[in-house]
């Protein structure tokens, strides 16, 4: 393969990767959004930006897959010619350090929506059982119903 072309692939692969990284942001902004819908019960709203953001998961394994594809074809070549491709690559492991760290953040995201859904479904395992065993609760129970007659 020529020098050309080769710099031609891995320009393609820098492309993918920003992609990627845009993708990732979304995603970040999304899921942002999810904690603060949880924050403030709106759980329909909350389950847009999931399906939103299932979107925009997929379009980032669809990338994902066609730069393997592209970076399997230039692997061999790039690590045997590292010194004539070395601004190329180190322009890839600029964006790849971005991108690890935008999937740290949607982890650390995700954390904290997982916590926050936790305590959620706690309040209100604790609000049902309250009302179950409320004095009050089955006191008007029992008032609505008419005594049964032997």
């Amino acid at each position: 393969m020529n020098k050309e072309f080769i710099r031609a692939q891995l320009d393609s692969l820098y492309d993918l990767l920003k992609q990627k990284a845009q993708e990732l942001q979304e995603v970040v902004k999304l899921t942002r959004g999810q904690r603060v819908v949880l924050e403030q019960s709106k759980e329909a709203h909350f389950h847009e930006l999931v399906k939103k953001k299932q979107k925009v998961m997929e379009e980032i394994q669809v990338i994902d897959h066609e730069f393997m594809q592209k970076y399997q074809q230039l692997r061999d070549l790039i690590v045997t010619e590292s010194s004539i491709y070395g601004a190329e690559i180190q322009k890839l492991q600029q964006v790849i350090g971005q991108i690890t760290d935008l999937m740290q953040l949607i982890y650390k995201e995700e954390k904290q929506i997982k916590e926050l859904m936790q305590k959620q479904m706690k309040q209100m395992h604790e609000r049902l059982r309250q009302v179950q065993y409320s004095p009050d609760y089955v006191a008007k129970i029992y008032k609505k119903q008419p005594p049964k007659r032997p």
